[in-house]
């Protein structure tokens, strides 16, 4: 079993979420998409294990419709 850190990036908010997940073999990639799908705010997701960075996903940001700006 690994234990991972998770640092989830919110546009909303000065410092990033903290969470945490153990499992014997996460699929890391894909747990990053669905918690950068959970909402349009989540700017990046990294995870860490030991204070090691293992994997660093960050949503595409499109440049803005210029009829909305």
């Amino acid at each position: 079993m690994q234990a991972y850190s998770i640092l989830i990036e919110d546009d909303r908010y000065s410092i990033p979420t903290l969470d945490f997940v153990v499992s014997a073999e996460a699929d890391l990639a894909g747990l990053a998409r669905r918690l950068l799908a959970q909402s349009p705010h989540h700017r990046r997701v990294t995870f860490d294990v030991g204070g090691r960075e293992v994997l660093s996903l960050e949503r595409e940001i499109r440049d803005a419709d210029p009829r909305h700006v």
